[in-house]
């Protein structure tokens, strides 16, 4: 029974976005939220984390890439990579960013993304904190992935509270195999958001 219900928790943190973010102060006042993955040899403006804490470095056989061979648009694409064979029930990576509060509070927010997994383990996630510890929206989307692994897109759009505390869209990738994950879109009001609002 102990046994059991191990596995069922790691199941389900392996399943959780990141519980932590870095605060507004660490990330930059103003410039590209980089969405595409062109700026930078690593994803600029991005923070990685592992089973629902961050950011954190990615363990043993994970890893966070650019790829310039399998893209959708554009010139790159992330990767998130785990062991190739073998199985790691629970560790679950992800890269996520915090989005600028003061443009998206009391608005409506629509995150979409093209994503391709052969492995079925990857996708995205847009998450809402609001006040004190609770989460108050928390949506993620599986990746089908496909017989071939075909690009797929996929979207969601939610008002966003006057009082929240922290927005945060990522990907994920969980155990073994791989996932890509390229052309990602923020608007709010139905305005694209490029660039972190400058102060």
């Amino acid at each position: 029974m102990y046994a059991r219900l191990v596995v069922l928790l790691l199941i389900i943190t392996a399943c959780r976005p990141p519980a932590s973010a870095p605060d507004d102060d660490d990330a930059p006042a103003s410039g590209p939220l980089n969405l595409s993955f062109e700026i930078g040899d690593q994803p600029v403006g991005w923070s990685t984390g592992v089973n629902g804490v961050g950011p954190v470095t990615p363990p043993k056989d994970f890893a966070v890439s650019l790829d310039r061979t399998v893209v959708h648009d554009g010139m790159r694409s992330l990767r998130l990579t785990g062991p190739r064979q073998g199985m790691v029930l629970g560790i679950g990576l992800t890269l996520f960013h915090a989005l600028p509060l003061d443009a998206v509070r009391g608005k409506s927010l629509r995150f979409s993304g093209w994503v391709r997994s052969r492995s079925r383990q990857g996708g995205l996630f847009l998450r809402v904190d609001g006040p004190g510890p609770r989460l108050s929206t928390y949506n993620v989307f599986p990746v089908d992935g496909g017989a071939d692994g075909e690009w797929q897109q996929y979207t969601v759009e939610l008002p966003i509270p006057a009082d929240a505390r922290r927005v945060i869209i990522g990907c994920y990738h969980r155990d073994v195999g791989e996932a890509w994950f390229d052309g990602l879109e923020v608007s709010v009001g139905g305005v694209p958001l490029l660039e972190r609002p400058t102060i």
